[in-house]
């Protein structure tokens, strides 16, 4: 059934997997007769709390693993801002591709996508490598980062 796949694919992230599993299929034995509403609360109030949990536990780690990400995040973005908006700059400029009166249009949706596709690697990125150290706990992790970054920037 595809609900209970999305909520072990859910748990997953804070629990064991094969916890996940067990949890989603002793509410789903029930769901007949608790309802829809029942079973997706007690999926998202399991993550709350494992989430918490993790915070709780290891609060400076958590702390550290979130800086961390955000200096690689900052990190990867600079580095890709500064390698890919000049290199578009120079496609343009070095191959002439459009006529003078439109270079700088040309330049400007380069850049932008130079600046998206950086965006989009940061993320993707800075999630795998946390992910990787934040161990059972991928969620808090992320949710850390998520918390950080904003504050610090």
């Amino acid at each position: 059934m595809m609900k209970s796949s999305i909520a072990e694919w859910l748990l997953s992230q804070v629990l064991p997997p094969d916890r996940a599993v067990s949890a989603v299929g002793d509410w789903m034995e029930d769901v007949d007769k608790r309802g829809n509403i029942w079973f997706w609360s007690c999926v998202f109030r399991t993550a709350v709390s494992r989430v918490w949990t993790d915070f709780v536990d290891s609060p400076g780690f958590m702390v550290s693993l979130a800086l961390r990400s955000c200096l690689l995040a900052w990190l990867v973005y600079a580095i890709g801002t500064i390698v890919l908006i000049p290199a578009s700059y120079l496609f343009v400029v070095l191959f002439q591709i459009l006529p003078s009166p439109h270079t700088r249009i040309a330049f400007w949706f380069l850049s932008e996508l130079a600046g998206w596709t950086s965006v989009t690697a940061f993320g993707v990125l800075t999630g795998r490598w946390t992910a990787r150290r934040a161990m059972n706990g991928k969620m808090a992790a992320c949710i850390a980062c998520c918390i950080a970054h904003p504050m610090l920037s």
